[in-house]
């Protein structure tokens, strides 16, 4: 781990992809970190960091806001999260944060907002309703994450972060996919053809209830402490 930790400091790309392509290396968080950020721009080092089984979940899923449909899809199977690992995850992630606010995984999700009784039901009667903002609002109180992160999921025009939120709402697919219709009807006043939603709903598809609101909670960890 030192000689990769050492290796990591020249932060070159080429350096990088030999560290992260050898899957028999032992890595450190922070040459994780390097290459998630090098990942950006790099395709080739992007398809390598989230074909290791070792990569965090926790930047595995700060990756997923900026991959592609079929990497989303990866993260959701390869780095399946569940109420029994996101503490372990939270506390490794605000550990390395350093975060005094929040000391522990267990105050990050107090802090977060809780689930109000409002069911993925009432989150559609908002959209077809209100609109877009009501929309949020709803969301936001049905999945207990602030309205910060609920407005990002809703903004995401890719669909798998929606399907994250849906299946931790408790909808079926038939229902997910309507919902996506719909959105669409606000955004664009059409509807995408169903080849495009595709991968939306093999995200759906990749990830159960309970591990979407695992990721749920992650999410909103995630973006209140990089405010």
């Amino acid at each position: 781990i030192a000689l990769s930790d050492a290796l990591c400091e020249r932060r070159e790309a080429a350096v990088m992809k030999t560290l992260i392509g050898n899957p028999g290396a032992k890595l450190s968080r922070a040459v994780f970190r390097e290459a998630m950020a090098l990942a950006k721009t790099d395709d080739a080092l992007r398809d390598a960091l989230l074909s290791r089984t070792d990569t965090p979940k926790d930047f595995a899923y700060r990756m997923f806001w900026w991959v592609s449909a079929a990497l989303r899809t990866q993260i959701l199977s390869r780095y399946a999260l569940d109420p029994q690992t996101l503490d372990g995850v939270l506390r490794e992630m605000l550990a390395e944060l350093g975060d005094d606010r929040i000391s522990t995984a267990g105050e990050q999700k107090a802090a977060a907002p809780k689930p109000s009784g409002r069911t993925f039901n009432t989150v559609v009667h908002a959209l077809n309703g209100a609109g877009l903002r009501a929309f949020v609002q709803e969301l936001s109180a049905a999945a207990g994450v602030t309205p910060e992160t609920a407005a990002r999921i809703a903004n995401d025009t890719g669909g798998e972060c929606l399907a994250v939120a849906a299946r931790a709402l408790g909808a079926d697919r038939a229902q997910f996919t309507s919902l996506v219709l719909q959105l669409d009807f606000k955004r664009y006043g059409k509807a995408r053809p169903p080849s495009v939603i595709e991968p939306a709903s093999a995200a759906f598809d990749a990830i159960d209830e309970r591990q979407a609101r695992a990721v749920m909670t992650l999410w909103n960890a995630q973006f209140r402490a990089a405010a």
